[in-house]
């Protein structure tokens, strides 16, 4: 097939950004080319720390990528003659472009359409950065701060679902569980692996929330892990939580622990 009537995802397998548009590509059934892009150098050394390639380096080893990503950061698109970077962009134009066609992102009353902005946008600012601090903060007490504020913010979303379920909005798959979805997986694996914490289930809750916010999160959850577009994205377990090492002992080079990194 010509590749300029193909959709091509670059991306790395480990990236939960990328898993995002893996899945509303999977969701709207569009045909697309997945190509893997290796944002690190290759070592032979045995320690874990990765060494990030530079945006030169990147654009020597992948130019259509970087031509698509100027900045050199996973996931991108390329649509024919049009690219286009960064998830939550990526999900939006995925919607917009193939309006229709397969499963719909977004929801279709404008009312509805802003409440999945607003609550992608609280995901991304209030749950994802405190995920990120639990891993690479060091000392146990900076650890069980970004516990807390990690579980508060979950907790705030599952306030804000649908009573009944499974998803967000009720019945429908949308962008808000798109965009959460593959924090929630790494909780359940990575965190637990590393910091020997996940989103309990009812009965092993020890915490100042009610019992039922964990039942709607894991009902959430559970329905999410039958989908076609989740089995098609969702890394290897056992990989996945090796590739976090560099996290969990704070030494990983992305632009993800940069900007997470904090004092």
């Amino acid at each position: 097939e010509n590749k300029m009537n193909t959709v091509i995802l670059y991306g790395s397998w480990f990236c939960p950004y990328v898993q995002r548009v893996w899945i509303a590509l999977e969701e709207k059934q569009i045909a697309y080319e997945y190509v893997e892009i290796n944002p690190y150098k290759d070592s032979s050394n045995i320690s874990h720390t990765k060494i990030a390639l530079s945006i030169d380096e990147k654009r020597f080893k992948y130019p259509e990528f970087v031509e698509a990503s100027p900045r050199g950061l996973v996931p991108a698109l390329r649509n024919g003659s049009y690219s286009i970077c960064d998830s939550m962009v990526c999900l939006e134009y995925l919607e917009d472009a193939f309006c229709g066609v397969g499963a719909f992102l977004m929801p279709k009353a404008p009312e509805e359409r802003g409440k999945a902005r607003y609550w992608c946008v609280f995901i991304n600012e209030k749950i994802i950065p405190h995920y990120y601090r639990m891993l690479m903060r060091q000392s146990l007490e900076e650890q069980d701060q970004a516990k807390r504020d990690l579980l508060d913010g979950l907790y705030e979303f599952a306030k804000a679902m649908n009573k009944v379920g499974p998803y967000f909005f009720g019945a429908e798959f949308s962008i808000v569980d798109i965009t959460l979805l593959p924090w929630f997986q790494r909780i359940q694996t990575v965190s637990k692996a590393y910091r020997n914490f996940e989103v309990p289930r009812p009965s092993a809750a020890k915490l100042e929330h009610p019992e039922d916010l964990h039942n709607r999160l894991h009902l959430w959850f559970d329905a999410i892990q039958q989908r076609r577009s989740y089995l098609h994205s969702v890394a290897d377990t056992s990989q996945l939580i090796e590739n976090y090492i560099g996290y969990a002992n704070n030494s990983a080079t992305s632009d993800v622990a940069v900007r997470f990194r904090g004092p």
